[in-house]
């Protein structure tokens, strides 16, 4: 259903937001490869969205990428610096 929304949709806000639920219910089916897809197509769609831009960060934390984890948190915090959530994460990540 969600992919029908995205299609009828024009608005790049909208369909990126689709695409980060999208990316969630992967996670939660535990299908690593689509949900990074998604999350990534959600935030070409849209480089602000906040959502995606954290649900890489935790992905790639997940993954054992740490780098990957880290630049998606720093443009995450470029967007909204005072993210308290992703500020504890990056500065727990920059201490190891």
């Amino acid at each position: 259903e969600l992919e029908q929304l995205i299609a009828l949709n024009v608005d790049p806000t909208t369909i990126s937001g689709f695409m980060n639920n999208i990316a969630m219910c992967y996670a939660e089916m535990k299908n690593t490869k689509m949900e990074e897809k998604y999350f990534l197509d959600a935030v070409k769609t849209d480089p602000a969205n906040i959502n995606a831009l954290n649900g890489l960060a935790a992905f790639y934390l997940k993954m054992g990428d740490n780098q990957k984890g880290k630049e998606y948190l720093d443009k995450l915090l470029k967007i909204k610096p005072d993210d308290a959530g992703a500020r504890r994460k990056l500065d727990s990540l920059n201490k190891q």
